[in-house]
């Protein structure tokens, strides 16, 4: 790589479209999360019994050291990822 003869528009644009992409990536998969878990509704006191044993006090929010502890969080995420397809496999 010459470091005196940068290419910054042709940088920028493999930044942009790389920003582009994680942007429709993670919408689409929050979406997919959203519609998922919005038509099961056996799964809502499961998750809801599992964020209520990492996260006891209901007046504070939770982190990310609790929310590695949702294991059924973790499994029902995943699934819907692999029935979808519009994540690359976790």
């Amino acid at each position: 790589m010459d470091k005196k003869n940068v290419d910054y528009l042709w940088l920028s644009g493999q930044i942009l479209g790389i920003a582009l992409a994680s942007i429709e990536t993670t919408s689409m998969g929050s979406l997919d999360f959203l519609l998922d878990f919005g038509s099961k509704p056996e799964y809502w006191n499961d998750l809801l019994e599992e964020q209520e044993k990492v996260n006891p006090n209901d007046d504070k929010e939770i982190d990310l050291n609790q929310v590695t502890k949702m294991k059924k969080l973790d499994s029902f995420l995943k699934e819907c990822f692999r029935v979808v397809g519009t994540i690359c496999k976790l």
